[in-house]
């Protein structure tokens, strides 16, 4: 039976965690394999075959939605390998896939949008081989009402996600300016679109909901309109199974995203990328991705880099109005703060922080970056300046024996929001809020959040706390103030304050 310490050190450090499974217990980790699909056992000779959508009866149709599953089964006839392959409506591409690795045995598990609406079509699968496999008497409906719950086999089940109720997703924050209350419900909306399991959750600019969630080493996207229904639906696919963890999600209104994690599967880097292959000796290797929602598969992969740090693991991801992504992380001696360019092909600049553990990001007024983790036992906060590279706000507090910032946000009055979590004299856990002017004798309000807060995934806290900043009031005086809190770099306050 593991301590409480050492179970909080895990809930803490889930990349770290990660790191040490492979590197301690790398003997006894099994990658996943594979189970057939139903459509590869039911089809095991050689040909293309598709499964879902079906072909109509003669006389009638077959209809789905708009967003539709696609299950097919392609096997390579002797001598041949398959290297990508096409789906094709009324003759027109709609989705193509070139693969890493070539294969005898293709099982095709993915969810595809229609680009028409109304009508009956003729749905194709076409390989690179020549062979190909056509349905007729397909029509769309539109796909609101009910997710992805068609009747298809697939490997992870969250993938059918019914709408429990018609009433909207709520989420409006409590106007008594309560963090835990806000987050507690922020996590029963999550709840009810199935999105609590989750790596990462983000919000656009018409309060839509956007979910990263794995399973193996692929990746789904989820957007998810107010009204709880799945407007977009992607499969980023890597090249083979491993470990695979989202840690960050950005969102441009644009409609551009960018997803960061760690894994040890294959990923099939693109064109120019900033580092086409993991740095040598690393067993996690951190990736950057970045995607556009507005565009069909596969024009709406912009770019698939790993980040070239030996030996780290990124935690939090932020992106500016350019498009530049900013990453926190760890490595073996310290953590790191790398921003790249938005082609993902170049390293503007790279900071190194010793002793540190990085948790989370967020970007200020000027381009100062904040970042929270933890160093030593104690909550680490610091603002950097990512042309210099100089600190200009640095601060460690430790309200209780061990504790670690995981979320931070600049609120619109330029006041620092930081959450974190926490373990107490008794060996319990909680959150904790932490709201301060980052300057020289600053204001500082420390609350913690009870005991129901603890529940909230963590993938939860930190959209929850970007949004309760934005309407958060400003904190008056020092209340409240955790002990040990030493301030070491710090600018004088202004003088309205």
């Amino acid at each position: 039976m593991h301590s409480p310490k050492f179970r909080l050190f895990l809930a803490l450090f889930p990349a770290l965690r990660a790191s040490l499974f492979i590197a301690l217990g790398q003997a006894a980790f099994v990658l996943p394999v594979y189970p057939q699909t139903a459509c590869a056992v039911n089809h095991p000779s050689p040909g293309v075959f598709i499964c879902y959508p079906r072909e109509g009866a003669p006389g009638a149709t077959e209809t789905v939605p708009d967003i539709f599953h696609f299950s097919a089964q392609a096997n390579a006839f002797p001598g041949r390998m398959i290297h990508a392959y096409a789906v094709l409506l009324d003759g027109h591409r709609i989705y193509q896939n070139k693969l890493a690795v070539a294969s005898r045995e293709l099982s095709i598990e993915t969810n595809i949008e229609s680009p028409v609406h109304s009508g009956s079509h003729a749905l194709s699968l076409l390989l690179d081989t020549g062979h190909t496999a056509q349905i007729s008497g397909i029509t769309f409906r539109p796909a609101a009402e009910f997710g992805f719950c068609d009747e298809f086999s697939r490997l992870d089940p969250r993938a059918c996600v019914p709408r429990r109720n018609g009433t909207p997703l709520d989420w409006s924050l409590d106007p008594q300016q309560n963090f835990a209350r806000n987050l507690t419900g922020f996590t029963r909306q999550l709840a009810r679109v199935e999105a609590d399991t989750a790596d990462a959750v983000a919000f656009d600019h018409n309060g839509n909901l956007y979910t990263a969630s794995h399973s193996t080493s692929d990746i789904e996207i989820r957007r998810y309109r107010p009204d709880g229904s799945v407007s977009y639906d992607r499969l980023v696919r890597f090249c083979s199974p491993g470990f695979l963890s989202v840690s960050g999600f950005a969102l441009h209104s644009d409609g551009r995203l960018w997803l960061a994690g760690n894994t040890t599967a294959c990923l099939q880097t693109t064109p120019g990328a900033l580092a086409s292959q993991p740095p040598a000796g690393s067993h996690l290797h951190p990736f950057l991705i970045a995607l556009d929602t507005n565009k069909p598969e596969p024009a709406s992969l912009l770019f698939s880099t790993f980040l070239p740090a030996p030996a780290s693991s990124v935690s939090a991801l932020r992106i500016d109005s350019v498009g530049s992504a900013y990453l926190a992380g760890t490595s073996s001696t310290g953590s790191f703060l790398d921003i790249i360019n938005p082609s993902g092909s170049a390293l503007l600049s790279s900071h190194f922080f010793p002793q540190t553990e990085l948790s989370a990001l967020a970007l200020g007024p000027s381009g100062t970056v904040y970042l929270t983790g933890r160093t030593g036992n104690a909550t680490f906060l610091a603002a950097v300046d990512p042309a210099s590279g100089q600190l200009s706000y640095r601060a460690r507090f430790s309200p209780a024996e061990i504790s670690s910032g995981e979320a931070i946000a600049m609120s619109p009055h330029q006041q620092i929001l930081l959450a974190g979590r926490l373990l107490t004299s008794d060996n319990g856990q909680q959150l904790f809020l932490l709201r301060l002017d980052p300057c020289r004798n600053g204001r500082i309000h420390f609350e913690t959040l009870g005991t129901s807060a603890i529940d909230a995934p963590i993938a939860a806290i930190q959209p929850a706390l970007d949004r309760f900043a934005t309407t958060a009031a400003p904190t008056s005086d020092s209340t409240g103030r955790p002990r040990l809190f030493t301030v070491s770099e710090a600018p004088a306050c202004p003088a309205t304050r």
